[in-house]
């Protein structure tokens, strides 16, 4: 059996008041295939839903027209169906009216189909659907799960799902559709897919927990006592950076300027940190810390080492004429080496030679 493609309703209601207060209304449409071209001797199905009456079917003419009057306000299903033609139920709720020829607008409606799917977390465990709020919105309209028929007409009243995993959409226009799934303790989850068949089988859908992750860069530091340096902080989901959320910063000792700060667009906010005076070589920890809100709470911490310089260190800062100081280094060495040879020069003489001691 082939599916009818394309629906065309132009949704008519005209009411009157007769003698006992009797309120009627009328449906009218055309029926088309998936080539746009219109359907001819379409056998057109209407149900009241609420007490479950079949109205006398109706043909669509050569125009692929057809039209039904003297309609109560309440829940429909209209089917289409012929030889090589068929459709699914769809529901159409015709509002109570009080004014005369009320005209709704009309609206183009591909097949209508049922689509399906399961929610897991990410270790695979069956998440209840209870918990979550699953919307599925087209060019028609928005649909909401769980079922109700105040929220969406196109549900049969008191249908419920067999599995408290398990999802359904019924009746649906075939249309491309966004499924939005909204649960409190996982990432929100959004996919796209096309309805064109009776059926769409979405299957398992898996949810990745609220997570978050702080990152600081760099991962270590090392500083002299006064001297400072740029810490970022990159705040992030399982699914990308999370903008807009205020990151605190703290240290064991060392200032931040400045204290606090809101992440970017890419999940990032820098912050100085500025070391301490001391005469120490000290450690310090960093720590940058989401509170949470919508993310549960989260901190991350580094490690920097404040140093004080050395005696070298300590020399090449002083202001000193570094050129007299060589040459006169330079000099000091000279004589040295010269009392050093003098003395040798001496301890080498013979004893012989040496002059005899004058005795007076």
């Amino acid at each position: 059996m082939r599916a009818l493609a394309v629906l065309f309703f132009s949704f008519i209601f005209s009411s009157s008041i007769g003698m006992v207060n009797a309120q009627t209304a009328s449906l009218g449409g055309r029926v088309y295939d998936h080539e746009g071209d219109v359907l001819e001797n379409i056998t057109v199905k209407l149900v009241w839903v609420e007490n479950g009456e079949q109205l006398p079917p109706v043909k669509t003419d050569a125009q692929g027209n057809f039209y039904f009057e003297s309609l109560a306000p309440g829940m429909y299903t209209i089917e289409f169906y012929n030889r090589g033609y068929t459709s699914e139920p769809y529901a159409i709720k015709i509002e109570d009216e009080t004014e005369s020829d009320a005209v709704a607008i009309g609206n183009v409606i591909y097949v209508c189909a049922t689509t399906w799917g399961w929610i897991y977390d990410n270790e695979n465990q069956p998440l209840d659907t209870a918990e979550a709020e699953i919307k599925l919105t087209g060019k028609f309209g928005t649909w909401i799960y769980p079922p109700s028929t105040q929220t969406n007409p196109t549900y049969w009243p008191g249908w419920t799902e067999p599995e408290p995993h398990r999802f359904s959409f019924l009746l649906l226009p075939a249309d491309n559709y966004t499924l939005t799934i909204e649960h409190p303790d996982y990432e929100i989850y959004t996919s796209q897919f096309e309805v064109t068949h009776v059926s769409y089988f979405i299957d398992r859908l898996y949810l990745q927990p609220r997570i978050a992750s702080l990152v600081i860069s760099p991962e270590s530091f090392s500083l002299r006592p006064g001297e400072s340096v740029v810490l970022t902080a990159t705040l992030s989901s399982l699914v990308g950076p999370l903008g807009n959320r205020s990151i605190t910063w703290k240290a064991t000792a060392g200032t931040f300027s400045p204290e606090s700060g809101i992440t970017d667009g890419h999940g990032r906010v820098q912050t100085t940190y500025t070391a301490p005076m001391t005469e120490n070589r000290i450690q310090v920890t960093t720590t940058a810390s989401y509170a949470g809100d919508d993310y549960p709470a989260v901190s991350r911490s580094v490690i920097g080492t404040i140093a004080p310089p050395g005696i070298l260190e300590r020399l090449k800062g002083l202001m000193v004429p570094w050129g007299i100081v060589a040459i006169a280094v330079v000099l000091i060495v000279i004589a040295i080496v010269h009392l050093v040879l003098r003395f040798l020069a001496r301890r080498a003489v013979p004893e012989a030679e040496m002059p005899e001691e004058l005795e007076f």
